[in-house]
């Protein structure tokens, strides 16, 4: 990523989290900055979803997809800003 692409710091991001294989469907919408660090995403996702930290959600082949999500809504944030 270069100089010029490079997202500012206090850009929100809107990230919806699905729980697979539920149903009826369980999902959220959570609005996060993107400088926000893994851990503490990792706690909003967890308060998002009310879980405890009991179990992990996601599955090794499906996590990709989460990265996905994260940089589109990244990306078309920063165009709107």
């Amino acid at each position: 990523m270069s100089a010029e692409d490079s997202v500012p710091p206090d850009t929100i991001a809107t990230l919806r989290i699905d729980l697979l294989d539920s149903d009826p469907p369980i999902w959220r919408e959570i609005e996060v900055p993107v400088s926000m660090t893994l851990k503490e995403l990792h706690a909003v996702v967890q308060a998002a979803m009310e879980s405890e930290d009991a179990h992990l959600l996601i599955s090794p082949e499906r996590s990709g997809s989460a990265g996905v999500v994260w940089g589109a809504a990244v990306a078309a944030e920063s165009r709107s800003t």
